[in-house]
């Protein structure tokens, strides 16, 4: 079963966190680590969202020339 987004970034976040208490990181950095990796993943999500809707759209587009033609 697929999770929530909210509840796979709670779940990066926290996996991101213990790596950073892992190594030690002063709390200054750990914030610029957290946001660096949130950012990251926003934006693949992003392109991920983007392509996905982008063969949605062929397929529509496809479709509709199936029953046209």
């Amino acid at each position: 079963m697929n999770k929530p987004l909210s509840v796979m970034v709670q779940e990066a976040k926290a996996e991101v966190m213990t790596v950073i208490n892992r190594i030690g990181l002063p709390v200054e950095l750990a914030d610029l680590v957290l946001s660096s990796v949130l950012s990251d993943v926003r934006g693949q999500l992003t392109l991920e969202v983007l392509n996905y809707s982008k063969k949605i759209e062929q397929e529509i587009n496809k479709q509709e020339g199936d029953e046209n033609g």
